[in-house]
């Protein structure tokens, strides 16, 4: 459900469930400079406010909304974190909101109190599905929710799959997660999954939402080229690649020629992973998914600039070589090493960690969404 088009006057008489007030704050902080909150700034505010209220029962009853801080959402649109102090606490809210207002990330920290979330992480995993559903219906929804009813506490340390999802559940060191992971024609992609985590103790309780399924589509999942093959074309690429490699204060044609002579590749090591990306680095959502190899092609010597690998990414689906890079195990290469992109995006898998995804920012400590870039 989207507030983008509402108007403020609007905005400011929706009541979340428990008939709570919609608190406003003027400033607001971006890139560590405040400024005049404007009437996209109190918009968002109110998105967060929202769904953190129908999804997780956020109560805010006693508490003062003292300051928000936004930026760049993670993938796409916008992060807004709000921050409330009581007499004796602090709770932070967290939300991540498209271009087009709709939520895809939120996170809460504070005391237990502040959310109606059931101390049993499973009802409360239903509970969250069945409010998300809610707000909008998903064709999605309702085969998570079957995969969930196969979950108790016996085996709350599980995976489970049907066709179209792998329904993963883990509980370790006080943190529960679920994540549910899409399955096209075998591959999964893990930037496209929902996840959900819980974790509680003397200090409260920290919940971490992330909704990846509405940010990307298919656009095919044909696999031409096969592992051998993929393989056998990175290696080559690989060489290519050693060929244009430098050595600073050298002639790099001379030099380039003389490397890849003594440069081998150590074949029993390479790594191929098939993965879901995307080609389009445009800021529009969603965006289709296309199968792609990334293989790793160590070498048996270093080359200058620290390299001791090439990274390559082909199509599986077209053959064609997306990205050739030099890598190493001592920091990114020098400057002198190339890197060759012929495709309009890199495949990229994001492997959203949410289980480590605080990061402290400003004087207060902000929590952000954090995205690994593999």
């Amino acid at each position: 459900m989207s507030l983008a088009n509402e108007s403020i006057a609007q905005l400011s008489a929706v009541q979340s469930p428990s008939t709570q007030p919609r608190p406003h704050v003027e400033t607001v902080f971006s890139n560590f400079r405040p400024h005049v909150a404007t009437q996209q700034d109190l918009i968002w505010q109110n998105e967060t406010i929202n769904f953190a209220s129908q999804v997780f029962g956020l109560n805010t009853t006693g508490y003062t909304l003292t300051k928000i801080v936004d930026g760049p959402g993670t993938i796409t649109g916008e992060t807004m974190v709000l921050t409330f102090n009581s007499n004796s606490n602090k709770l932070m809210v967290s939300c991540q909101i498209t271009n087009n207002g709709e939520v895809y990330g939120c996170m809460i920290n504070g005391p237990s109190s502040a959310t109606e979330v059931s101390a049993n992480f499973l009802t409360a995993t239903s509970s969250v599905l069945n409010q998300v559903q809610t707000i909008e219906p998903k064709s999605y929804i309702p085969p998570l929710q079957t995969l969930l009813k196969k979950v108790d506490d016996s085996n709350i340390n599980s995976t489970i799959a049907n066709s179209n999802y792998v329904q993963t559940v883990t509980n370790e060191f006080g943190t529960t997660i679920f994540s549910w992971t899409p399955v096209f024609n075998g591959l999964n992609y893990t930037g496209d999954d929902l996840t959900l985590q819980f974790r509680s103790g003397y200090f409260g309780i920290d919940i971490n939402f992330f909704n990846g399924l509405d940010l990307y589509t298919v656009g095919n999942t044909n696999v031409n080229m096969f592992e051998p093959q993929a393989i056998q074309k990175a290696e080559n690429t690989a060489i290519q690649t050693v060929d244009s490699v430098t050595i600073p204060g050298n002639n790099s044609v001379e030099q380039g020629k003389q490397t890849s002579q003594n440069v081998a590749i150590a074949s029993n090591f390479v790594t191929a992973d098939l993965i879901l990306s995307t080609r389009d680095n445009s800021s529009v959502f969603p965006k289709a998914l296309y199968p792609a190899w990334c293989i790793v092609v160590p070498l048996k010597q270093m080359l200058p600039g620290g390299v001791t690998e090439i990274e390559v990414g082909i199509w599986a689906d077209t053959s064609q070589i997306a990205y050739n890079t030099p890598g190493g195990y001592f920091g990114p290469p020098s400057s002198s090493v190339p890197t060759v992109s012929t495709s309009t995006q890199l495949p990229v898998e994001y492997v959203l960690g949410i289980a480590s995804t605080i990061v402290a920012a400003t004087i207060d400590s902000v929590y952000l969404f954090y995205k690994l870039k593999r």
